[in-house]
């Protein structure tokens, strides 16, 4: 049967399954599809037959698609794999073989013949109707340039984004709350811009303030302070995974010496207000811009590079920045395709890799460029010389390692042959990581051909199609049925190659072996050969050259280049990059090559780390060679299947974006940031109202796919997102635009009418009341106490225990041991990207402001600022109390106390006094002390009303 025919049985049957038997329950049937055979369907079937390519009119993404059919019969029955003729194409009976590339390992034909027999079950909803959903996905469709609804009424509508929101509610009849008071608003303003709280003066200058734009003031003050790209640094840092450190590493620093950079940059740039697009520009691909000669955007590149470095795992390094920037960029769950299709978004596994080839051609260099411009190069310092001096002599080291590697890939085919065919029966990981003799193969090398060869599985393969069938059928120590050299023509083998290994009548797989171990060595001498420019004659050959030119001389220049590509050409296992990381490491397991690498490596660093050295940049360069990645079959990197090339997947696209040239990262960038992607902009506006608002418009910031609930504002998102990029993609324009509406305005208080319409604020009837970040938090300590420094910038410090004097986006964030304080209040831990904070409320957490011994020193510290304020206008003895309870409360909360407040505090120093007030000073003010904590505790802290 033509296999056009065959493809389209499938269609026609596999929604007629038979019930399944009660033994085997559909729950049990769809996990053993899910694991098993959706996997391979998109490993091996849906390069051809899926939504981009459709031969033989058949597509098997889904069982609607199957049920399409194609262009032929049924392909199977249900509950019947024997009568099934998709299994006997699988199984490779007769002309029938598929995939055409390489056969199906055992495994994967049984779990196969298992769903089949089991009725070939299908999850209910993967129904063909994924393009339809695609199409009518809210956050898929175009932003939408949404008219500004009427002003229909009275209304406190002080901007679009009112009118918008005044539009939704009016239909519920919700009423809202009044805007808040000058003293709150300002230290919600305060706060929301800078992360610290306003100082007294600037709150009451403010309320004496009778400008009609004194609030806008105060936004252009709060958005132009220094202050301003420090908390909203700490907000993109959360995104970027930030940490000093690696991570759990093998043969490398653990350090990052210059992740300060990266931070560095992100503050000053939202200080200097860079266009949002341009800001992810650089930090994809600051490398390849070329309209901006200061070396100093380099930094930027930190956002790929700070990650964590997952035990030197080439493969999870790269899944981290695949997440970082789908998730932390455009709200999509990407990394989840690393294994198999997405469960609900139309994202696939080649989309992923796709991806993945574009980061895997990029690298992290061994000396990162150096964030200075660069001086005369002619004249090198004495630093700059050493450095060189260790730089060469590790790049020696490995260049001589690696094409000693590469030699022995070229030279021992035949051991490497036989140690793959013997891998059949013997897992790889029993030898991978063995210490290695010098003088044995290289484990490494035999994965190499490992892989590789079942690349090559196609029996009509002109080069390996010969040991493929002969391996298949004999075993290495077994006699076996020789190769007939007549076979060549009727298998498309090469009649010259076929010629030249069957000249010693080779009957077992060893001898097969060696006869292609002869033939590549004779192809190696012929290639050095001539790349010694004949420096041999001919009169000086040795009897193996001259046995060599007899062994070839039966070769047409077609079959030579052929195996000259098979020794010399890309991607074959003798062709070994010579990478100065991991990918090194991993090529020799023997502890004596790691040991000297990991001596020079160590040279090079002590040299980076020293005093003269410059600032580099954490970068990320494409590689001379860029590389398209294979699909990962089951996220197995040693189970290569279908080449997907390195190109951009737009959600709603037709098509992914094509890598012109390089690694791919500048397409990337431009591909998010182009005015037609759905979703980046979206995204940033989300982010931008949940850390003003409180909660997102979009409740699942980091989840923009099908599973994301629909905005209930979404005519007000796309709006916002129409303002974002008429207004330049401004962050701090969109930002002000926020804050000057009614509803940033109103106040926190509740009122029972918007509660019983709309307990969780969907509609913004009131401002939601916020609980300070840890960091926002521990600033605010050392502000009142009076230690807080305005120095910024530079490499990180310790700054939780002790606290310190700076603020705390620069303490140091250890990935390897994560702060248990930063965890207890609920900062995200580092090893993956955080689009949005829980918030927890634990014991732990009061404990910790009410025992620690620097927060009590900062409440001390905090009450001798007050006293010594207090002591400019002494009061008397009878109203010293209530000066000092004003003092504390000004400081602490920036407003006068309320009536119940003060006898709140009058209770408080009655108690702690016992009814007799101290008589020496220290327990004085050890009493006022406790009273500054307890403020220092309170919600009126702790809160942003």
């Amino acid at each position: 049967m033509p296999m056009r025919s065959l493809l389209v049985t499938l269609a026609l049957s596999l929604l007629l399954a038979p019930p399944l038997s009660a033994q085997e329950p559909y729950g049990e049937a769809l996990r053993h599809f899910e694991t098993h055979v959706r996997p391979l369907l998109v490993g091996h079937c849906l390069g051809c037959h899926g939504p981009t390519r459709v031969e033989g009119g058949l597509r098997l993404d889904s069982a609607a698609a199957i049920a399409a059919g194609g262009d032929s019969g049924v392909l199977l029955v249900p509950g019947r794999a024997d009568e099934s003729l998709l299994i006997e194409a699988v199984e490779r009976h007769g002309d029938l073989a598929m995939p055409p590339e390489r056969p199906l390992e055992s495994d994967e034909i049984a779990a196969l013949r298992r769903w089949v027999d089991d009725g070939a079950a299908w999850p209910e909803g993967s129904d063909g109707r994924g393009a339809d959903l695609t199409a009518e996905h809210w956050a898929f469709l175009p932003i939408a340039n949404e008219p500004t609804p009427i002003d229909a009424g009275p209304s406190d509508a002080l901007r679009p984004l009112d009118r918008f929101l005044d539009d939704a509610r009016r239909p519920l009849g919700l009423p809202v709350v009044g805007p808040a008071d000058r003293t709150a608003l300002l230290r919600r303003l305060t706060y929301d811009l800078t992360g610290l709280p306003p100082e007294r003066s600037d709150v009451a200058a403010f309320e004496r303030d009778e400008r009609p734009d004194a609030y806008e003031r105060q936004v252009d003050r709060l958005l132009a302070s220094a202050k301003f790209g420090e908390q909203w640094g700490r907000h993109w840092l959360d995104v970027a995974r930030y940490a000093d450190n690696k991570g759990y590493v093998f043969f490398e620093q653990q350090k990052y010496p210059w992740a300060w950079a990266y931070r560095d940059w992100v503050v000053q740039a939202l200080d200097r207000d860079l266009p949002y697009d341009r800001f992810l520009l650089e930090q994809l691909a600051a490398d390849r811009l070329t309209d901006d000669p200061d070396p100093a955007r380099l930094a930027a590149l930190g956002f790929l590079t700070v990650g964590g470095h997952f035990i030197n795992n080439t493969h999870d390094i790269v899944d981290d920045r695949i997440d970082a920037v789908t998730r932390g960029l455009t709200g999509l769950t990407l990394a989840c395709c690393r294994c198999h299709d997405h469960k609900y978004d139309p994202l696939t596994q080649a989309d992923y890799y796709a991806l993945y080839g574009i980061f895997a051609s990029s690298y992290e260099p061994l000396v990162p460029p150096s964030l200075d411009r660069p001086g005369d190069p002619t004249s090198p310092t004495e630093y700059e010389q050493e450095l060189q001096r260790r730089q060469e002599d590790l790049e020696s080291f490995v260049a001589g390692k690696v094409a000693g590697l590469a030699e022995s890939g070229r030279r021992r085919v035949d051991e490497y042959l036989l140690a793959v065919h013997e891998r059949r029966h013997h897992p790889a990981a029993e030898e991978f990581m063995l210490i290695a003799d010098p003088n044995d193969i290289n484990p490494a090398m035999i994965t190499r051909y490992e892989a590789y060869l079942r690349e090559k599985t196609d029996e009509r393969h002109p080069v390996w199609g010969p040991w493929h069938r002969f391996a298949d059928r004999n075993e290495a120590a077994a006699e076996g049925e020789p190769l007939d050299p007549n076979d060549a023509e009727r298998s498309g083998w090469s009649p010259g190659i076929v010629a030249a290994l069957t000249r010693d009548e080779p009957t077992s797989v060893a001898a097969l072996a060696a006869a292609y171990g002869r033939l590549f060595r004779a192809i190696d001498d012929r290639r050095r050969g001539a790349a010694a420019d004949d420096a041999t004659t001919a009169n000086e050959s040795s009897p193996e050259e001259t046995s060599n030119d007899d062994l070839l001389s039966g070769l047409s220049d077609t079959e030579l280049g052929l195996l000259e590509a098979e020794l010399f050409g890309s991607g074959v296992p003798a062709v070994v990059p010579a990478q100065l990381d991991w990918g090194f490491l991993s090529l020799f397991p023997d502890r004596a090559t790691q040991g000297e690498y990991d001596k020079r490596l160590k040279a090079v660093e002590a040299q980076l780390g020293s005093p003269e050295a410059p600032v580099r940049a954490m970068a990320l360069l494409d590689r001379p060679e860029p590389v398209d990645s294979a699909i990962f079959l089951r996220g197995n990197p040693n189970r290569p299947g279908e080449i997907v090339p390195r190109s951009v997947p737009i959600p709603g696209a037709a098509e992914r974006i094509p890598v012109a040239n390089g690694s791919g990262r500048l397409e990337l960038a431009l591909g998010l940031i182009d005015p037609s992607h759905p979703l980046t902009d979206r995204v940033w506006v989300n982010r931008v109202w949940m850390h003003l608002f409180g909660d997102p418009l979009v409740s699942t910031p980091g989840d923009f796919g099908l599973r994301s609930d629909p905005p209930v504002q979404r005519r007000l998102l796309d709006h916002l997102t129409v303002r974002l990029r008429d207004g330049d993609r401004s962050t701090k324009r969109l930002i002000r635009e926020l804050v000057s509406s009614a509803a940033y305005r109103r106040s926190s208080e509740s009122s029972a009418a918007g509660e019983g319409i709309d307990p969780e604020n969907r509609f913004w009837w009131r401002q939601n009341r916020k609980r300070l970040s840890f960091e926002a938090m521990r600033d605010t300590l050392l502000a009142l106490g009076g230690r807080l420094s305005d120095r910024r910038g530079g490499p990180a410090e310790p700054g939780l225990e002790p606290f310190g004097n700076r603020r705390t986006i620069y303490a140091f964030v250890d990935r390897l041991d994560f702060a248990p304080l930063m965890a207890r209040f609920d900062v995200p831990d580092p090893s993956a990207t955080a689009v949005e904070r829980t918030e927890t409320t634990v014991p732990p957490q009061a404990l910790f402001w009410l025992n620690h011994p620097e927060v009590l020193q900062l409440a001390s510290e905090t009450s001798a600022m007050a006293r010594r304020e207090l002591n400019a206008s002494p009061p008397t003895d009878a109203e010293f109390d209530e000066r000092r309870i004003e003092a504390l409360a000004e400081r602490i909360w920036q407003r006068q106390p309320s009536e119940s407040e003060r006898s709140a505090c009058r209770e408080f120093l009655k108690r702690e006094r016992s009814g007799e007030p101290p008589t020496d000073e220290a327990a004085t003010e050890a009493v006022w002390e406790r009273l500054t904590h307890a403020l220092l505790m309170s919600n009126g802290t702790i809160f942003v009303d």
